[in-house]
C-alpha cells in the first residue's frame, strides 16, 4: 500500500499541499474499502483528514488533469525509445453530448434503424397474428420515418453496416433460455436423468433441422459444416426409416 501512495510524489508539485492530502486519503480509500465507491464509502474507510465534506472538495476542485496523467506517465513508464497512441474521450466531460455537433442526430439514425432491424428479426422468428402484425408493422413504418429523416442520403449505407453487426452478435441469454425451454420438459416427466441421456438429447438437438427462419433447412451441426446423413438416426446405429430394426423371420 505505502509503495502505491509513494507513487503520488511525482505529481505533488502540480497541486497544492491540501488538495495532495485529500487525494492521497481518496486513493487509500479507493484500494482499501469493499463494495461500491461512493464519497460517504471513501469517507468511511479513510483516516483522519478524509472526512465526507473533504472528499466533496476535492471533487469540486479544478484540476490540471491533462498536466497530472502526463507527469505520471513521463515519470514511470515513459521510453524515450517506444513509440506511443495518445487517444481520448469526451464522455467523461460534462454534457459533452449536447456540445458535440451531430451527436444526437447520430445516435437518434442508429437507434432507428437498429429497431428497424429488430422488427424485421421479430418478424422472421415465428408467425403472428393479424394485430400484432399491423402493430409491428407501425412501429417499422415510425422507425423508417425516424431514420430518413435524420440519415438522409446516408440511410442504406448505414443500415447496411448495422444489419451485418447485428446479424453476428450472439445472444447468450436467449440461448440459455431456448435450450432449457426443450430440456426441461423433458426433464420434469423423468424422475432421474444421467450423463448419457444429455448427450442424446445433444445429439437430437444438433441434428434437428429447423423449420422456418434464416436457418430453415439445415441443422445446427449443418451450420458448421458437418456432414449429416438424411436420416441422423443412423448414425446410433439405427436401420433407416425404410427399413425395419427387427431381424426378419
Amino acid at each position: 500500500m505505502t509503495e502505491i501512495l509513494a507513487l503520488l510524489g511525482t505529481i505533488a508539485p502540480l497541486l497544492e499541499p491540501s488538495t495532495f492530502r485529500q487525494m492521497s486519503h481518496v486513493i487509500f480509500g479507493m484500494l482499501v474499502m469493499t463494495g461500491r465507491v461512493t464519497m460517504l464509502g471513501l469517507s468511511r474507510w479513510t483516516e483522519k483528514g478524509g472526512s465526507y465534506r473533504s472528499i466533496q472538495r476535492l471533487y469540486q476542485s479544478a484540476l490540471s488533469w491533462k498536466a497530472i496523467q502526463w507527469e505520471f506517465f513521463r515519470k514511470h513508464f515513459l521510453k524515450p525509445e517506444d513509440e506511443y497512441i495518445l487517444a481520448g474521450d469526451e464522455v467523461v466531460v460534462g454534457k459533452a453530448g449536447k456540445k458535440t455537433h451531430g451527436l444526437g442526430r447520430f445516435f437518434s439514425g442508429v437507434q432507428a434503424l437498429t429497431r428497424l432491424w429488430q422488427c424485421e428479426a421479430d418478424a422472421r422468428r415465428h408467425a403472428r397474428s393479424i394485430v400484432e402484425q399491423q402493430r409491428l408493422n407501425q412501429v417499422w413504418g415510425a422507425c423508417l420515418d425516424n431514420a430518413c429523416a435524420t440519415l438522409g442520403d446516408q440511410l442504406w449505407s448505414a443500415w447496411n453496416e448495422v444489419a451485418a453487426l447485428l446479424g453476428n452478435v450472439w445472444r447468450g441469454s436467449s440461448l440459455a433460455e431456448c435450450i432449457n425451454s426443450k430440456l426441461r420438459p423433458v426433464l420434469d416427466r423423468r424422475d432421474q436423468t444421467d450423463q448419457g441421456y444429455l448427450e442424446l438429447f445433444q445429439f437430437l438437438h444438433n441434428t434437428r433441422v429447423f423449420a422456418c427462419g434464416k436457418r430453415a433447412g439445415h441443422s445446427p451441426a449443418q451450420l458448421v459444416n458437418l456432414d449429416v446423413p438424411n436420416d441422423p438416426l443412423t448414425l446410433l446405429g439405427l436401420a433407416p426409416k425404410c427399413q425395419s430394426n427387427f431381424p426378419a423371420f
